[in-house]
């Protein structure tokens, strides 16, 4: 990465999250990186999985604004399939989820549309793809929904980042639920299984 020969550097990072999925340090960078080239798909999930892998650091104040602005960048361009590989199932089942939700962010990208465009993703595609593509920040994201957690999680990952005193005000009036899921989410570990790796694409560097 030193001597910017970014497509070697990807590949390494990719080596290593299939690897040894659950080593923390490799999502960041390739989620760094795919933000930087323009897929939307993998600087998400990837980032998703770094915050909820080394959850308190500043690594992941950082990667949830990078989190927040991917979303913003998924919605404002045009070509939703832009920059996404278009000969990976796994990427194409995404795109086919993700893509009628459009209507849920029309008024915006914020944490509250968020909560609700990821609401519908994780039933829709659940309903759809319920065994093709097992895969754990999905099934941790339902989980959270089923025991009425998720909108803390939303906001915990995206609520600072989008309006810090809009956040205040939603911990206080949420306190009860903001401290259940608080004390669930530093009183578990995040697993990533052996398995699960889906990026596929041989990628180079712009």
């Amino acid at each position: 990465m030193g001597a910017k020969e970014y497509f070697l550097a990807i590949k390494e990072w990719e080596k290593g999250i299939e690897t040894d999925p659950n080593y923390a340090g490799n999502y960041y960078n390739a989620a760094k990186y795919y933000y930087t080239y323009g897929d939307k798909l993998w600087t998400m999930l990837y980032g998703e999985i770094f915050i909820n892998l080394e959850s308190y650091s500043k690594r992941t104040a950082e990667m949830k604004d990078l989190l927040l602005e991917g979303y913003k960048k998924l919605y404002t361009e045009n070509d939703l399939e832009k920059g996404q590989d278009a000969k990976s199932p796994f990427v194409l089942a995404w795109l086919n989820v993700m893509g009628p939700l459009r209507f849920t962010v029309k008024d915006g990208v914020t944490a509250e549309s968020l909560t609700v465009l990821r609401t519908k993703f994780i039933i829709n595609w659940g309903n759809t793809y319920p065994t093709n593509f097992p895969f754990r920040l999905f099934d941790y994201e339902r989980q959270l929904l089923k025991e009425g957690m998720f909108e803390a999680y939303n906001q915990w990952i995206f609520g600072a980042a989008d309006n810090l005193p809009a956040f205040q005000t939603w911990s206080n009036e949420h306190s009860g639920d903001y401290a259940k899921f608080v004390k669930f989410q530093q009183g578990r570990v995040f697993h990533v299984p052996e398995g699960q790796y889906y990026q596929v694409a041989n990628r180079q560097a712009n």
